[in-house]
């Protein structure tokens, strides 16, 4: 049969190139200017191969796949093949690995299961289906809104449960912000969930353990899978015999300080022995080993068995909780039981178990029902546990974070330390860079102190060389100035004889006077006067020994004449006398200077 598109749905099987293909999901797009195409997740339930493929819109390459489950019974394997027999036929078929899949793991010989066919060809493979499930799935899949629309139309379509009252106890009883309240209807071991919304009548009544009678609608709720009872109308009944004896016991030991905050102690950190008072031969005991096996396997467990449901449960209850005072070996208690009805738990809710456990010398945890369970034990213990098991986390540690918390404490540790150090290490690298950005540079001030001793000997050799050159010409013009080197230029000084005056104009002397010319080579001996005759015969005369010759005079150079003055003019006697042109005279004679 041909389907169109509109037809599909998801988990429907369509045979396509025959084949049957599971539809998975799909999507139709609309195309700009062109039709529009779908596109279909599926999967072949033959080889389990998932693709996608896109139809157009008048594609008719698919139909309804004619699928059909038949119970067969298994028979046997030869280690590749699985071989049912069909129960109507008593056919055999054989499926391979691949097409059982993980039913593997349950299958049993003589085990009756659906196998689904295929044109007369076992298949059986629906995809990722859980285990032996995949056996004995019918041909058309619902989702779970179908089923849960489904159940509701049924339930409110139902002529009984369309209009019921009912009769009962309240029971955990929670009234939301928003004014509805949620509660369960107790009795006779069976409970029903109601809820009653805001502004019902009788809504007023509701209380805990208050017994009413309770008119309303049964009706599914989808979103948390649950049928429940939607009252719309109240009436109280009065309240039960148990909840007014559980009153009246738990107003009295309240009066007496059994609930006192104050007298509540604090659990060990880390507890040797744990003391259990339970019945050994249920779920909750082997649920506190595995909890506190797992969180602190150094803690040991102390059983004390007792009954834990019944007439004499409370007095077996006592008596444990008295024994493991007594015993003086455990740290902590623990009082637990599973959760049931407000009968099971009586025993909880009894005035011997309450002083038992406000006797206790050491801790006592209560882990008693479920969490909307809520006994007087639990209001007596110095901690109260939401389930057993909770009970058990309460009062061990956790190794895992203990050794998470000692993991990260040193990891801290170390962190803080490497921050001191670094830190510190910090501040001495500052510190050393200030000093030695502060100490004096020995390397450049040996440089410099080679460099001023280079300059200074530098100078000094150069104000040597100046100053000796500065000596040479100050030697060379005092050599050129003394006596001796101006007489050896031919000049001579003249003294008078008789006191030695120099005589530096003829107006000095007189005729007659001896004198006295000192020349380079010793001093002559003179008379002055201005008579030719006398002055001839004078030199006639012999001339006297040179009295004095100064020795080792100086060599007059030729530079040295710059520095002397220029002669003075010739007298006009000398100059007459030149002018006359007389024969000269024959020198006088010479005395020595030494």
């Amino acid at each position: 049969m041909s389907l169109n598109f509109s037809d599909l749905n998801k988990g429907m099987v369509i045979e396509l190139e025959n084949q049957p293909w599971q539809v998975m999901d799909y999507e139709r797009h609309k195309m700009q200017q062109r039709a529009p195409v779908t596109r279909i997740k599926m999967r072949n339930l033959i080889s389990g191969a998932v693709i996608e493929r896109t139809f157009q819109r008048y594609d008719t390459a698919f139909s309804l796949a004619e699928i059909d489950a038949r119970d067969t019974q298994y028979l046997y394997t030869d280690g590749s093949h699985y071989f049912f027999m069909d129960q109507e036929t008593f056919d055999q078929h054989e499926l391979t690995e691949a097409q059982l899949g993980s039913s593997l793991g349950y299958l049993k010989e003589s085990m009756m299961v659906e196998v689904v066919f295929y044109k007369g060809s076992a298949i059986n493979r629906f995809g990722d289906l859980p285990r032996i499930a995949a056996l004995m799935l019918s041909p058309t899949v619902y989702s779970v809104a179908q089923v849960g629309v489904y159940l509701k139309e049924k339930l409110e379509s139902d002529s009984l449960l369309s209009s019921l009252t009912v009769q009962g106890e309240v029971a955990n009883l929670r009234t939301v912000a928003s004014g509805h309240s949620y509660f369960t209807l107790r009795g006779d071991g069976s409970s029903i969930r109601c809820v009653m919304f805001r502004g019902r009548s009788g809504q007023e009544y509701l209380d805990e353990g208050q017994e009413i009678l309770a008119g309303g609608t049964f009706t599914f709720y989808p979103p948390s899978g649950e049928a429940n009872l939607q009252v719309v109308a109240a009436l109280p009944v009065g309240e039960g015999a148990l909840a007014l004896e559980l009153a009246r016991l738990r107003q009295a030991l309240q009066s007496e300080g059994l609930f006192d905050a104050s007298r509540k102690r604090p659990l060990p950190l880390f507890p040797r022995m744990v003391g259990v008072v339970t019945s050994p031969s249920g779920a909750v005991w082997q649920d506190i080993q595995n909890v506190v096996r797992r969180r602190y396997p150094l803690t040991q467990l102390r059983l004390c068995p007792s009954a834990v449901q019944g007439e004499a449960a409370a007095g077996q209850i006592a008596s444990a909780i008295t024994r493991l005072n007594t015993e003086s070996m455990v740290d902590v208690i623990i009082v637990a039981r599973g959760g049931g009805s407000l009968e099971d738990l009586w025993c909880f809710n009894s005035e011997e178990v309450a002083r038992a456990i406000f006797a206790s010398k050491v801790p006592v945890v209560s882990g008693v029902g479920h969490e909307t369970d809520y006994t007087i034990a639990d209001d007596v213990a110095d901690q109260r546990a939401p389930t057993p098991s909770a009970a058990a986390e309460l009062v061990t540690p956790d190794s895992r974070q203990l050794m998470a918390n000692v993991h990260s404490g040193r990891q801290q540790a170390a962190y803080a330390m490497n921050s001191v150090v670094t830190k510190h290490r910090n501040g001495v690298e500052r510190l050393w860079q200030r000093l030695k950005r502060r100490a004096p540079d020995v390397g450049l001030m040996k440089r410099q102190v080679d460099d001023l001793q280079t300059r200074a000997a530098t100078r000094v050799l150069l104000r040597n060389d100046y100053l000796k050159r500065d000596v040479s010409m100050l030697h060379a013009r005092l050599t050129a100035l003394e006596p001796a080197a101006t007489l050896r230029r031919g000049y001579a000084v003249v003294n008078r004889s008789a006191d030695g005056t120099i005589i530096t104009h003829p107006q000095l002397v007189a005729d007659g006077d001896p004198l006295d010319i000192t020349v380079a080579g010793g001093v002559l001996a003179a008379t002055a006067g201005s008579q030719a005759d006398h002055i001839a015969q004078s030199r006639q005369e012999p001339a006297p020994a040179v009295s004095h010759i100064e020795p080792n005079l100086p060599d007059v150079h030729a530079d040295d004449d710059a520095l002397l003055p220029e002669p003075g003019p010739v007298a006009p006697r000398r100059q007459a006398r030149r002018g006359r042109k007389a024969a000269p005279a024959p020198p006088p004679a010479m005395r020595p200077l030494l």
